[in-house]
């Protein structure tokens, strides 16, 4: 029996949904690069505060990224970001951060302390330090391609993670991920990307929070 042109149409685009909802972003890992990120972890076991950075060097094109970080439990301790200029040495920020202790996804945007990075620099150092412990990871800033401008265009706003994670910036995915569910916090399919990205870099933890 021969299947009228419009069934047929509806079938294909039920496919192309289907397939849409199972994919999953794909992070691969910069091959150049600078000394490893570190994952931020507690010294005493449990892990009570992470950097939401890869084990290898990670790199974003913004030169004010967004830093994430995640809490398993509430936090009454202070915490303090630094940042530095590793290849000088130079401290850009030190600052008391006020009003953390939420359990679950943090984020510090560079552009609340006016802080720019440069991409003539090898890479820069961040940390978060509590009175008991210091979790830093690296930043590298690198110049966006022609390819990856294509692909941003074709892709659009909400599949650009998926083009940022395959090019290797990972900033820039956790970023434009995280934005979307910030706009739109119980969206299961976003919360999921999300989790699978953290996964794929050893984040365990923050994952296993993103599918309850």
């Amino acid at each position: 029996m021969k299947m009228r042109p419009m069934a047929l149409i509806v079938l294909i685009l039920m496919a192309l949904l289907i397939v849409d909802a199972v994919a999953e972003p794909l992070y691969k890992p910069p091959l150049r690069g600078a000394p490893a990120g570190g994952l931020g972890g507690a010294t005493r076991g449990e892990k009570v505060l992470q950097l939401l950075v890869p084990n290898h060097p990670p790199q974003t094109i913004s030169d004010q990224p967004n830093l994430y970080w995640y809490l398993s439990k509430p936090m009454t301790a202070p915490v303090k970001l630094t940042i530095y200029k590793e290849d000088e040495e130079q401290l850009l920020v030190e600052k008391e951060l006020h009003g953390v202790g939420k359990v679950g996804i943090n984020v510090i945007h560079l552009t609340d302390y006016g802080i720019r990075l440069d991409r003539d620099v090898k890479y820069y150092e961040w940390c978060l330090i509590t009175d008991a412990d210091e979790y830093c990871g690296t930043i590298s800033v690198v110049a966006p391609t022609p390819q990856l401008k294509a692909k941003l265009k074709a892709a659009g706003i909400g599949k650009a993670h998926y083009v940022y994670a395959e090019e290797g910036l990972w900033y820039d995915a956790l970023r434009a991920i995280s934005e979307m569910i910030d706009a739109s916090p119980d969206n299961k399919v976003l919360r999921r990307d999300r989790a699978v990205l953290l996964e794929q870099v050893g984040l365990t933890n923050p994952a296993d929070a993103e599918k309850k």
